[in-house]
């Protein structure tokens, strides 16, 4: 099956909100086997909404339209759908009940502009919106599947998930779709590419997807035999593994910090924190995990030199001999961090794009990192303005704390 998309609203094309909404549906299509064929994005103009689907591709059988449902005179997209297969604008009770019930549970009054909402074209079904207030709607034309939802993300989101996809997978279940994601860090897309085109991977499709700053790899098949596609993805992605081992963090949609969060708890671990240029960064992402209190006990961002020294005892004479930015600042930083638990991480750089010298260019980063009193130092060097030299700093912090982590465990088990 093969499926087009279609956003609507002028808001996209000026650029004031960027067209998350196609990607979302792209990816959550390409999870049960089904390609996008085209992405066609088209300002708020009912002559080029009819246009844009009178144009459609013979060989796509599903149409996905996002956006123009509200109640304002811009939102014009269901008297473009109207036109398009000449069906009157009926009044539906069950939407408008809708409208009703959303407002008086948020204690609101509804606005009569919003029974504009409650018109949906004749013979088209309605799909519940329990997040808002425009409900979506589903049509059928002789080899195709139109769905029309509201470009609000958080409701378009949801609707296809708990109707769209559920659909789609039952006119879809004579194809069966497998795919596997290796999540690396460390290596560049070209070079997995040279490692990759050594293997024999007929039948299995491969997506380089960047993930700043590591690579995902995609490996996926589909065809009618469930389980010659899982073997096939499978195989593959064992062998591809054995070749880059070190820079694999996890598999699927394992996060880095995931990975790192499972090795603490296994191991009963704890850690703190002290961040200078990364300004909380680091414990932001650590603290987005749930059930985190299990392993992080604190954070300390330390930008001034002051607060290095009276928040985790950095001496005075280090910082004017070697500069807050340098290997020697990062291990004292570091040290101060890690009292009472049994991992220390700590960052000191400059992030841009002022501060920098010839000695010390914007880009630089140390990291600290203290397991059971070993202490060690990586120096890092990222191109990028301020808030991409921040990521990466965090990014590449977060990774060297989880290969010596790994490398910790390895010394254990053997």
């Amino acid at each position: 099956m093969k499926a087009e998309i279609i956003s609507i609203g002028d808001e996209l094309l000026s650029g004031l909100v960027v067209n998350s909404n196609a990607v979302f549906i792209s990816e959550k299509l390409f999870s049960i086997g089904i390609e996008v064929r085209k992405v066609l994005t088209i300002g708020d103009n009912n002559e080029e909404i009819v246009e844009s689907l009178n144009s459609l591709s013979k060989d796509s059988s599903i149409v996905i339209i996002t956006g123009g449902l509200g109640p304002t005179d811009d939102d014009i997209t269901r008297f473009a759908i109207s036109e398009k297969f000449n069906q009157e604008l009926v009044f539906n009770e069950k939407a408008f009940s809708h409208y009703k019930a959303f407002y008086k549970k948020k204690n609101l009054k509804y606005a009569m502009s919003n029974k504009v909402q409650a018109m949906i074209p004749d013979g088209f079904k309605v799909i519940d919106n329990p997040l808002g207030t425009a409900l979506g709607m589903y049509f059928q034309d002789k080899n195709k599947c139109y769905f029309i939802l509201p470009g609000v993300p958080a409701e378009m989101e949801n609707m296809i998930k708990i109707f769209v996809i559920p659909l789609l997978k039952k006119k879809n279940k004579y194809i069966y779709f497998f795919q596997k994601i290796i999540r690396t860090f460390g290596i560049s897309e070209s070079k997995l590419f040279e490692i990759i085109k050594t293997f024999n991977i007929e039948n299995v499709k491969v997506a380089y997807l960047p993930q700043s700053p590591g690579v995902d790899l995609k490996l996926f098949s589909s065809g009618n035999n469930k389980e010659k596609n899982i073997e096939k993805v499978i195989n593959i992605k064992n062998a591809i593994s054995k070749k880059i081992t070190e820079h694999i963090y996890g598999y699927d949609e394992l996060t880095l910090v995931e990975a790192i969060a499972e090795i603490l708890i296994k191991n009963n671990l704890t850690i703190s924190v002290a961040e200078s240029c990364t300004g909380g960064l680091i414990s932001d992402m650590i603290t987005n995990i749930s059930g985190c209190s299990l392993y992080f006990k604190k954070s300390i961002v330390t930008y001034s030199n002051e607060s290095k020294i009276s928040l985790i005892g950095v001496s005075k004479k280090t910082l004017e001999k070697y500069g807050a930015v340098s290997k020697e600042v990062a291990i004292e930083m570091v040290k101060g961090v890690s009292k009472n638990v049994n991992i220390g991480l700590a960052t000191t750089g400059i992030a841009g794009p002022t501060g920098g010298s010839i000695d010390k260019p914007v880009g630089l980063l140390f990291v600290g990192l203290v397991i059971n009193d070993i202490i060690k130092v990586k120096k890092i060097i990222s191109v990028g303005n301020r808030l991409k030299n921040k990521h990466w700093f965090a990014m590449n912090a977060l990774y060297f704390l989880f290969k010596n982590l790994r490398a910790l465990e390895k010394k254990v088990e053997n």
